[in-house]
């Protein structure tokens, strides 16, 4: 049983919080080398994905909207709280590495 059918969540996302700017640009580049990873063991559990392929453009940066616009690299300060690992896995990089806490 999953989390989210326990919860009755929609939607659940881990978000790394990062104070620094520093951290921010870590995890930037964590997040690229590392999406592969847990996005294709979470396509292998939701059979409604089966035959679709994960997105892999996802932005190598902590990403946010000003005023309806977006911004390509969220110019800071921090914190930052980028949207990572979640359930169910994205179809699109939309979602990914936005900064929840802007």
């Amino acid at each position: 049983m999953s989390t989210r059918s326990v919860t009755q969540a929609a939607c659940l996302v881990y978000s790394p919080w990062m104070l620094t700017d520093a951290e921010r640009d870590i995890f930037g580049m964590y997040s690229q080398e590392h999406l592969g990873s847990w996005l294709t063991q979470s396509y292998a559990m939701h059979p409604e994905l089966a035959g679709q392929t994960p997105p892999t453009d996802i932005r190598p940066y902590v990403w946010h909207y000003i005023e309806d616009k977006l911004v390509e690299k969220d110019p800071g300060p921090g914190p930052y709280a980028a949207a990572y690992q979640v359930s169910p896995p994205p179809t699109q990089a939309d979602l990914i590495n936005f900064n929840m806490a802007s």
